[in-house]
């Protein structure tokens, strides 16, 4: 097998590997970020707006 063919192949991956890394953390920072809106929002509605009976 050719060295070029070898470090092109390598190339390759790794630059898929970084597009890939870089797509998995991108989602999972905005999935992060969405979750603590939410759960602020519905613990702000939880204090303020449930009624509590003494």
């Amino acid at each position: 097998m050719p060295i070029g063919l070898f470090i092109g192949i390598c190339l390759i991956i790794s630059i898929l590997f970084v597009k890939l890394y870089k797509n998995i953390t991108l989602f999972s920072f905005k999935t992060l970020a969405f979750g603590v809106d939410f759960f602020i929002v519905f613990f702000i509605q939880y204090i303020f707006f449930i009624p509590i009976y003494q």
